[in-house]
């Protein structure tokens, strides 16, 4: 009898060990997951997480499955619609002579602008940077400066940055 317990209290770990965790979302880790190999779905739909930001006020649930490389978003509104990149360029009527685009941080190729795509309500800060927003700072004789912007520089933010005072 004892041995059934055991055996029982056994499998109950192994089983709990495996199964599916709850954690907090954050766009840049589960990106990283999601381009080796796990799969993430969207209130049950497969998407491409890479490509895809989505508003992080309107998660409800992430949980994820190491066992079977799945991760699970679910929203709090899954009618919430999506904007692609270039949509949001036009909408916009950002110059198309932009040299560089940042999303959180980390520039993107422009190959990849047809398919990034934002959730409605997802880009906390957006602006174009060129080398005129700079004339007259210390730092616009920089050459590296000039060759960062460029003729131009999209920011995007979806993320929100709070600045502690300290």
């Amino acid at each position: 009898m004892k041995r059934i317990y055991f055996v029982l209290i056994g499998l109950m770990v192994l089983v709990m060990s495996c199964s599916i965790n709850k954690i907090n979302f954050s766009q840049f880790e589960l990106s990283e997951l999601n381009s080796n190999g796990y799969k993430v779905f969207l209130d049950s739909q497969e998407i491409d997480l890479v490509h895809t930001y989505l508003d992080e006020k309107n998660i409800l649930k992430v949980s994820i499955d190491r066992k079977n490389k799945i991760i699970q978003i679910i929203r709090k509104n899954d009618s919430n619609g999506f904007i692609f990149l270039n949509d949001l360029l036009i909408q916009k009527k950002y110059k198309s002579n932009l040299d560089r685009i940042v999303i959180n941080n980390l520039s993107i190729d422009f190959l990849d602008i047809p398919n990034i795509k934002f959730e409605l309500g997802s880009v906390k800060y957006i602006k174009q940077l060129t080398q005129h927003d700079y004339l007259g700072k210390d730092f616009d004789d920089l050459p590296q400066v000039k060759n960062t912007i460029g003729n131009g520089m999209l920011i995007i933010n979806t993320i929100t940055i709070s600045v502690d005072n300290e």
